[in-house]
């Protein structure tokens, strides 16, 4: 699916993919994260099918440059999960806007598992 981005000199598109894969990218980047999750077993066997990496990564695309993110990670068991969960909305959120000039409206991060 296209995501339609418009800014101050016209409008872009970019694939959702991207968008998704970016972000996977930057969370995998945060101390005391052991990987990204799949929402569900029917996510994970699509993966290992597609070799799709980015399933635990939901942009749900509002109206005008507006996104959600739920992101769904596996941590460190010795780690702060508050601590760690506010990072990975702080970082996500910034980049985000950074890169693609959106308006992040929320990013929910859902601990999945600890190991």
């Amino acid at each position: 699916m296209k995501v339609k981005i418009n800014n101050a000199r016209g409008v872009t598109y970019i694939e959702s993919y991207d968008v998704e894969h970016f972000i996977s990218n930057q969370v995998k980047l945060v101390p005391g994260i052991i990987n990204i999750a799949n929402k569900s077993i029917v996510s994970k066997f699509l993966n290992v099918l597609n070799r799709d990496y980015t399933t635990g990564v939901d942009v749900n695309y509002l109206q005008d440059n507006q996104i959600g993110i739920a992101i769904y990670v596996v941590l460190d068991q010795e780690v702060n999960i508050i601590e760690i969960t506010n990072l990975i909305q702080e970082i996500v959120k910034y980049k985000v806007a950074e890169k693609y000039n959106f308006n992040i409206q929320y990013v929910d991060v859902f601990v999945k598992g600890i190991r």
